[in-house]
């Protein structure tokens, strides 16, 4: 009698050994029997697919987790390969292992719980001693996070190519040598040259000679790798448009192992923002000069004007005194007229004068209590509150940083108005409040005087606008103009609101610490 050979125990520890691999794989690791029935799920394929070894080994065919339609198209198309009738079952997955064959194929697996994802399988053949197939081995990776990168990757092709080819800013791919390699239609439209050919020069030829070397000194930077990007404007000279101005951007692509690939630009069209530019600083310089010399002819004729009509009124008053008594009445009346028109005169011109300073470059700027300005402006209206018996009122007032004449006469302006342009036997009363509101003072000036009507609100700050007449409220029509520039001057606004009849609040705004600005005459 023959006795049945006994594995030695290096097969049996090799045997524990493949299994321990097998039990212990990242990927899933399924074995059949020649009809398709699981002998082996591994811990892994427990983990993904949801059922335990118990519930599957010695039960189950692989169809409980594959997708049925993928099993009848597959069936399908090796139909279709091997001309020969192939049924949607086991022989799906095993046809090339049957002829010795590894294929490796992607299906879709569907859990225990339902959930989709798609794996790649590996199906080999398994044999015995004898070099007869005896079942299948299986090997399954599971895709997801390949599929979800690849997905992810292609999603970013699409959207650079989108946003390359979309992009209403000029972009272009560039080589460590300035050569274009890939341009986009606003670059096109920008350059006003066909693709064919930007891609058949270098960046290098169309910049304008005075710009490229700080270009390329900025390159050699990005490629030393001491800057990450730069941006600059530069000029372009084009066959077609000629002189461009470009607001440009570079940055670098650099490989996973540092070197530099090639370069990325973005460039912007800036020349009507540059030509604007250039005109604007020219209108500027134009108008600085011209109210330089209207300053100075306002100050100057001001100052030429009064002398002759102090003559006038001067010796007008002589005659009146030495020829009285040989002069008629309508003589004496044009006499009158004569120093009355060379008063009003004097009047306008110390106005004028006014406004020509409020436009002054070149006055001090200080640090001005209002409190103590107010107080010297109602000193300087003495006379007028004593005649009218006006009352006014100041609430608490804060230290700015202005420029003190100015504000004088801002405010000396707005209380002489207040007290003026009150009916007559009517007490005037004036009230002058602020508050601090962060970077700017708020102030209002409040009286119950004649008011404003409303169809006057859009000449209230204009020069030489009277709204009254003349016999009524004598006047230039210039005051609240000055009061309009000083506030301005100081980085403010004024409004006003009225009510006829009632009375008008003027609001007005300055800044705590203004930069002074010129205002054109």
């Amino acid at each position: 009698m023959n006795e049945k050979k006994q594995p030695n125990q290096d097969q049996i520890d090799g045997n524990r050994l493949a299994e321990q691999i097998l039990a212990n794989s990242a990927h899933m690791v399924i074995s059949t029997d020649l009809d398709g029935v699981v002998t082996q799920f591994n811990r892994a394929a427990e983990k993904l697919l949801g059922y335990t070894a118990d519930e599957i080994v010695g039960k189950q065919t692989p169809a409980i987790w594959h997708d049925l339609d993928e099993i009848k198209n597959r069936a399908d198309q090796l139909s279709q390969i091997y001309n020969q009738k192939i049924e949607p079952g086991f022989d799906v997955f095993v046809h090339a292992a049957k002829r010795g064959e590894k294929e490796t194929q992607e299906w879709t697996f569907v859990s225990k719980q339902g959930k989709r994802f798609p794996v790649s399988l590996t199906v080999t053949a398994l044999y015995d001693s004898k070099n007869e197939i005896v079942g299948y081995l299986g090997v399954i990776l599971d895709l997801s996070f390949e599929k979800q990168h690849e997905w992810a990757r292609f999603e970013d092709r699409e959207r650079f190519r989108s946003a390359f080819e979309y992009s209403a800013i000029g972009l272009t791919v560039v080589s460590l040598d300035g050569r274009f390699l890939k341009v986009n239609p606003a670059l096109v439209s920008i350059l006003g040259m066909s693709e064919d050919e930007i891609l058949a020069t270098d960046f290098q030829s169309i910049t304008h000679p005075e710009d490229i070397d700080s270009d390329m000194n900025n390159v050699r930077q990005l490629l030393a790798g001491e800057i990450s990007s730069y941006s600059m404007q530069k000029r372009y000279i084009t066959p077609k448009k000629g002189l461009i101005w470009i607001n440009l951007t570079v940055s670098l692509v650099r490989s996973h192992d540092d070197k530099p690939l090639y370069f990325i630009s973005q460039i912007q069209d800036i020349t009507d923002q540059i030509q604007f530019k250039v005109r604007l600083e020219k209108m500027n310089e134009e108008l600085k000069q011209s109210n330089q010399e209207l300053e100075q002819f306002a100050y100057v004729a001001s100052h030429d004007l009064q002398g002759p009509l102090r003559r006038i009124v001067s010796y007008s008053d002589i005659l009146k005194e030495e020829m009285g008594p040989k002069l008629d009445e309508d003589n004496l009346s044009y006499l009158d007229r004569v120093v009355g028109s060379a008063s009003k005169m004097q009047v306008l011109i110390a106005d004028l004068l006014q406004f020509s300073r409020a436009g002054k470059t070149d006055l001090e700027w200080e640090s001005v209590s209002i409190k103590e300005l107010i107080d010297g402006v109602l000193n300087d209206l003495e006379a007028e509150i004593t005649e009218k018996r006006a009352t006014i009122e100041v609430g608490p007032m804060p230290s700015l940083v202005g420029a003190k004449t100015l504000l004088h006469q801002l405010f000396l302006n707005l209380i002489g108005n207040a007290i003026k342009f009150c009916p007559a036997g009517k007490v005037p009363h004036v009230a002058i409040e602020s508050r601090d509101n962060g970077k700017v003072f708020e102030f209002w000036v409040k009286d119950n005087g004649i008011g404003i009507e409303s169809k006057f609100s859009d000449r209230v700050f204009q020069v030489f606008q009277r709204l009254n007449l003349q016999s009524e409220f004598p006047g230039t029509g210039i005051g609240l103009a000055i009061c309009k520039k000083v506030v301005e001057r100081h980085g403010g606004k004024i409004s006003f609101e009225s009510e006829p009849g009632k009375g008008t609040t003027f609001y007005f705004k300055l800044s705590r610490d203004p930069v002074p600005k010129i205002q054109n005459s």
